[in-house]
């Protein structure tokens, strides 16, 4: 009787130990991705805008009539 329900355990504390390894795993895999995805978004959204260029070009220019 007790040697059925020592296997009993042992088979339910192996089913609850591969059970954490899978949710550990997802969990890591799952913010790998969200970070490298978050990573991507924020680096097209801080493309200076055309604006910003042509703002820059000009300054550029004047500084450079100045100075001659």
């Amino acid at each position: 009787m007790s040697a059925g329900n020592f296997e009993k355990r042992k088979a339910k504390q192996e089913q609850r130990k591969k059970q954490l390894i899978t949710l550990f795993s997802m969990v890591a895999f799952l913010g790998t991705f969200g970070y490298s995805t978050i990573n991507l978004f924020q680096g097209a959204f801080n493309q200076p805008s055309q604006q910003d260029l042509t703002q820059q070009q000009s300054n550029q220019r004047q500084q450079e009539l100045e100075a001659q």
